[in-house]
């Protein structure tokens, strides 16, 4: 079982196997070359092209390994850095609570006093930003 459904603080570890699923609530907006994803809560990423290639990718029904194997073939590079890459991109929206594991049901539980912050229109984060995204 996902350990993101059992508890806020200990992020899910992903996997080859993990199926990742973009949190439903979460909007992306382009604006010129850039992507922003923007969380009910308000919090912001910014993701450069690989980081949203790989979210628009992330719609729980193929696994990391999959979707690795279906990159380095399109774009004729090495499958382990496909690999790396993705999983390291994967772990960063997991640990932000923005992506679960596709085969359970999405529980955006990270956060939590962001959520209840924001209810009490106290402000909300400072925006995040994506230093170090998947190198291409």
């Amino acid at each position: 079982m996902s350990s993101v459904a059992n508890t806020a603080s200990e992020p899910e570890s992903v996997d080859g196997s993990f199926r990742p699923q973009r949190d439903p609530t979460v909007r992306m907006v382009s604006i010129d070359d850039e992507v922003i994803l923007v969380e009910s809560n308000g919090r912001l990423h910014v993701l450069n092209a690989t980081a949203s290639l790989l979210w628009e990718c992330f719609d729980g029904t193929v696994t990391i390994a999959e979707l690795a194997d279906e990159i380095a073939t399109e774009m004729d590079v090495a499958r382990q850095d496909v690999l790396s890459d993705t999983l390291r991109a994967a772990q960063h929206f997991v640990d932000r609570g923005i992506v679960s594991d596709g085969r359970e049901p999405f529980a955006a539980v990270a956060h939590v006093s962001s959520v209840s912050d924001a209810r009490n229109d106290a402000p909300g984060p400072e925006p995040h930003v994506l230093v170090e995204p998947p190198n291409t």
